[in-house]
């Protein structure tokens, strides 16, 4: 792969977390460092086991973007993220029907997909918008 900024070229190796510091559009994933301790939480605070009812279907795109949000890999992020999401739909459990599916869904959407995704990375607009860092209506609008 190579750096449009920088014209650096790396090697994405398949299943390996980044190594390196990367920017996705306007975004600026964690550090590479960290990428273990996000997606453990990710794991700990999005399994299915501690949703009930319909919190268990709004978890499934919370948890989607979020790993869109941390941006592990180098290479196949929203290729992992469909799986997952296809995934943990099954999980919980709700199948698609006939030949839908969430990692064929989205990308026939796919500039509505993306531009959903940076809005659900905004910045908190004021104080009303949420309690965390980002947006909480760019995460419902998404």
């Amino acid at each position: 792969m190579k750096n449009p900024e920088t014209a650096r070229e790396s090697l994405a190796m398949p299943g390996e977390l980044r190594e390196q510091s990367v920017k996705v559009g306007y975004h600026q994933p964690p550090e590479h460092g960290s990428l273990k301790s996000f997606l453990d939480r990710v794991g700990e605070f999005y399994t299915p086991d501690r949703r009930h009812g319909a919190l268990k279907l709004v978890a499934a795109p919370a948890a989607h973007h979020r790993l869109m949000w941390i941006h592990p890999f180098l290479n196949g992020n929203g290729r992992v993220a469909g799986l997952f999401t296809e995934s943990y739909f099954h999980r919980i459990p709700i199948h698609g029907f006939g030949l839908w599916s969430v990692s064929r869904g989205l990308p026939r959407r796919n500039v509505d997909y993306k531009s959903s995704l940076a809005w659900a990375d905004a910045p908190r607009r004021n104080d009303l918008d949420g309690s965390g860092n980002l947006s909480n209506e760019g995460l419902l609008h998404f």
